[in-house]
């Protein structure tokens, strides 16, 4: 049965608010700052003026039954993670550990929510030690060595420890922390030590070396052993195997892809952000939303239109405001091995253009430019028939890389091997990705050139369909990318050149990230 469990202080505030059922917090707007295929977290505003509230809406989609048999196994009977992520800040809450406030839970028709107040003045850690000293940051991270201690004493477990999830809030005298996502916690009488180390591991693997060395590391585990009161300190053979567990763990997580997204440092909230329109049938990012105002509803009704008969996909180019325009691709098919497949793995079906918009946000993270997402949806007319479309903005100041090599004659030397090393941190970025050329597709028409300036100079992608993707790495597919970039540029360019390209790829870390203003190509 539908139901809502709200929090007796906020009570009286969403009867104000006209907030009563669990169909009322679901049509709560907001804008999705990350997502899952089950999931999503959207950003909310309750009120307005003065008594305005900031809140983050966690919604479930859909309540699979394995999540209900993990979370009744773990103690919280029959319930979903938004229930059992409210039980669980209120055993923190007792328990004297900080985490944001629930406001309230519920579930309705196969669907879930929990709503958590906004946490004022608070950055997660990655951003927090982005802009500190050598002494702050070995300071901070000796508090949070005593915050984590206090967490395991306690008998909570936390194996989504990453770095995304502890808040820092700046603070005269002690920085105060705040830890997100209990979903998959539980309180237990005892923490042994190999779920110590595979928590504190989760911290390790999701910050970057540039953002916390061995040094502060190391400063945070000793911080820990000393308030858990272990006498391992005084022996430092002791002190030295449990750091080696700990990495250990750390490297056995790095082998995911989406623990390697996390150790980048975070974008900005509008470059990761959708706005639902009519669900998942329309989203479009807040700046586009912003920048095309009364005009919005006009390009959704031609982006949304029926593809004609006879056609699944149709490419074009529309015209937006201030003489920029943007690629348009509507598809309709019907797969219905597809679907079934989907619904025996009970997964949520997905077209290749919301995967394709997925695609951009995550290889976005790893500072590759790409075409913006300004819009993306997908409707069902039956479970296996879909139609989607997705908008892309149109860079008219970008050229083929090929053909800007095979042009000698204008191209200065020194130019040309900058813009190889740019070729080569692009494709070790996108291998490290999980990314790898398409076979199907010719090397040559996937990389593009933007040139600012006489000196300047931005390598890019097209866009993201002549890529394909795999959750483990893949050696041999790299190699082969290798090697058909090969053949492709050896009449482009030469020996000299190549050998740039090579040492760039090998050497990540000796190019530095494009900046925001570099991987953004325009704005409206």
């Amino acid at each position: 049965m539908p139901f809502v469990d709200v929090n007796p202080a906020w009570r009286a505030f969403f009867l104000a608010q006209n907030l009563r059922q669990a169909e009322d917090f679901f049509r709560l707007p907001g804008v999705i700052i990350c997502g899952h295929p089950d999931r999503n977290v959207s950003r909310v505003t309750l009120g307005s003026g003065p008594q305005a509230v900031s809140a983050f809406l966690k919604k479930e989609h859909r309540v699979r039954w394995r999540d209900r048999l993990a979370n009744a196994w773990s103690g919280f009977g029959f319930s979903s993670k938004s229930c059992r992520e409210m039980t669980m800040f209120r055993l923190l809450g007792k328990a004297g550990i900080n985490c944001p406030e629930v406001m309230a839970a519920g579930e309705g028709a196969g669907r879930a929510f929990v709503l958590i107040r906004a946490v004022a003045d608070a950055v997660d850690l990655r951003s927090a030690v982005q802009h500190l000293s050598g002494k702050a940051r070995r300071r901070l991270a000796a508090e949070l060595g005593t915050a984590l201690a206090k967490i395991h004493a306690a008998g909570f477990d936390q194996p989504d420890l990453y770095a995304k999830h502890i808040l820092v809030q700046a603070r005269a005298g002690a920085s105060q922390f705040w830890f997100l996502d209990w979903q998959r916690s539980r309180q237990c009488g005892r923490i042994p030590w190999s779920v110590r180390c595979r928590d504190l591991a989760a911290l390790d693997a999701t910050l970057s070396d540039d953002l916390g060395g061995d040094s502060e590391r190391l400063l945070c585990l000793r911080a820990y052993l000393h308030a858990a009161g272990r006498r391992i300190l005084r022996t430092e053979g002791l002190f030295a195997l449990v750091a080696r567990r700990i990495r250990w763990y750390s490297d056995r997580l790095l082998r995911h892809r989406y623990v390697r997204e996390l150790r980048h440092a975070p974008l900005r909230p509008e470059e990761q952000s959708l706005v639902w329109l009519d669900g998942e049938a329309a989203c479009v990012t807040p700046q586009f939303q912003a920048d095309m105002g009364a005009r919005l509803p006009g390009i959704l009704t031609l982006v949304r239109s029926p593809v004609g008969p006879g056609a699944t996909v149709d490419c074009r180019t529309v015209s937006l405001v201030a003489e920029r325009s943007a690629r348009l691709v509507r598809r309709r098919e019907a797969r219905p091995w597809r679907w079934l497949w989907d619904w025996l793995r009970r997964q949520r079906p997905a077209s290749p253009e919301l995967e394709q918009a997925a695609t951009l946000f995550r290889l976005q993270r790893y500072g590759i430019p790409l075409p913006r997402l300004l819009a993306v949806g997908q409707s069902y007319q039956a479970p296996w028939r879909a139609e989607s479309f997705l908008l892309t903005e149109v860079t008219l100041a970008q050229v083929d890389l090929a053909d800007w090599l095979a042009d000698r004659q204008t191209s200065d030397p020194a130019l040309r091997c900058q813009v190889l090393r740019q070729v080569g941190v692009v494709l070790q970025r996108l291998h490290e990705a999980g990314y790898y050329l398409d076979t199907i597709v010719n090397p040559r028409c996937v990389f593009a050139l933007r040139l600012d300036g006489e000196d300047a100079a931005v390598v890019s992608l097209f866009s993201a369909e002549g890529l394909r993707r795999s959750r483990v790495p893949r050696p041999k597919w790299a190699l082969q990318d290798l090697q058909r970039l090969r053949v492709s540029f050896s009449s482009l360019c030469s020996s000299m050149e190549w050998q740039h390209f090579l040492l760039a790829y090998q050497h990540k870390n000796r190019v530095a990230p494009p900046s925001p203003a570099a991987t953004a190509t325009g704005a409206y």
